[in-house]
């Protein structure tokens, strides 16, 4: 289960989710992570994430929690600049 937030999206404690082939701009703040906020577990799949421009200095794309799992297959990006 994913919900829109601040952030962008939220992955709930006991829920899996996955994405495929999607290029993401990132949220700006106000959650975990300004792209994901997971707490679960979160699957991604030829996914490319940017920071948003007005994105704070400092703050995290991905926030993963300790109990939370992260999978990353194929070309996934991560840019930060």
């Amino acid at each position: 289960l994913a919900s829109m937030v601040n952030g962008f999206f939220d992955v709930l404690a006991g829920h899996e989710v996955m994405f495929w082939q999607l290029d993401i701009i990132s949220g700006l703040a106000g959650n975990g992570g300004a792209a994901f906020k997971n707490e679960g577990t979160l699957k991604l799949h030829d996914i490319h994430i940017r920071c948003n421009p007005l994105l704070p200095a400092g703050e995290y794309l991905i926030q993963n929690y300790p109990t939370s799992q992260l999978q990353m297959e194929s070309d996934c990006q991560l840019q930060v600049d």
